[in-house]
């Protein structure tokens, strides 16, 4: 297997293959009767966390095919090439109208007058503490009602009721029984709740900032303001959600998605074809450094934002 992936990667350099120097990590699915192998090659630079890779291919023994592969590395990539496709082949289809989905009263209720207020309150402190920013004067008299309802978010818990609640500024925050767990920006980029489109200049500037400062500042908040435990950070990796990472000086699109990966459940998905959840994942700006957006879905971490935001400040 090992054998197999390196002639792979290889073969997908572009110009000498510098990772023929970087020893690969070979990891096998937890389940003995899964034959599925997971080839990464850290990082090459040797300041990098041991949590960058440089590419990964993941591979079925049975047949000796890959399945998936990731490449990371701007090695890889062919610029002048994908620069020629783009110019002499793709064009552009006219952006059709975004239509803004409206829950259905049939099937979902409107969150009740308490249940938004609690819920106010605990975003404002959850805002505070993560620097994200809340827009203007928010307050019950600016709830979109129409666009807000209660739902069941499995990943939570197939019995709590979760209310997204929405300003009319586009604003957005979720909470389960009073505890927030998912802040959007009123001009967050990467969700389905933006107000962007595509063209909007707030999500375009000069890169200046390293997406992997971002995502430690975010964890630093969450173990320093909201008092996460460490340990229990520390099972989580981060890892940006796009390729290839933003470069510092160029212009462009500035957000960016960061997820936080479960180690151990990334061992157990192995070879099933189920990408894992991530336990918590943000959108940062790239220009600015400000967290657009935070959403926490793994329980842990849930438990820890509760204590918090239900009296123990």
């Amino acid at each position: 297997m090992l054998h197999l992936a390196s002639t792979i990667i290889s073969r997908l350099a572009k110009g000498s293959n510098h990772l023929a120097s970087v020893t690969p990590e070979v990891r096998r699915a937890h389940e003995p009767d899964i034959p599925f192998y997971r080839i990464t090659w850290p990082d090459s630079d040797p300041k990098a966390p041991n949590y960058y890779h440089d590419a990964e291919i993941e591979i079925d023994a049975r047949r000796a095919e890959v399945v998936a592969i990731n490449l990371w590395n701007p090695a890889f990539f062919d610029y002048p090439f994908a620069k020629y496709i783009s110019n002499t082949v793709y064009k552009a289809e006219p952006k059709p109208p975004v239509k803004r989905w409206m829950p259905d009263r049939k099937k979902y209720r409107a969150p009740t007058l308490d249940e938004v207020q609690t819920g106010i309150t605990n975003w404002l402190f959850l805002c505070a503490k993560l620097a994200i920013p809340p827009g203007s004067a928010p307050s019950v008299a600016r709830i979109d009602w129409d666009r807000s309802y209660v739902y069941t978010n499995y990943a939570i818990g197939k019995h709590l009721p979760v209310c997204q609640i929405y300003f009319k500024n586009g604003t957005c925050f979720e909470c389960t029984r009073g505890v927030v767990t998912s802040c959007f920006s009123q001009d967050a980029y990467y969700s389905s709740n933006t107000i962007l489109d595509e063209g909007s200049a707030g999500a375009h500037g000069k890169v200046t900032k390293e997406w992997q400062d971002l995502a430690k500042t975010l964890q630093q908040r969450l173990t320093g303001e909201l008092r996460v435990s460490q340990a229990l950070l520390a099972s989580f990796a981060p890892r940006l959600n796009s390729s290839p990472a933003p470069v510092i000086g160029t212009e462009g699109i500035t957000r960016c998605v960061v997820v936080w990966h479960d180690r151990e459940e990334d061992a157990r998905r192995l070879g099933t074809g189920i990408e894992p959840r991530g336990a918590f994942v943000a959108e940062f700006d790239l220009q600015s450094g400000a967290t657009m957006w935070v959403v926490f879905e793994n329980a842990e971490l849930i438990a820890a934002l509760a204590r918090v935001q239900l009296g123990e400040r």
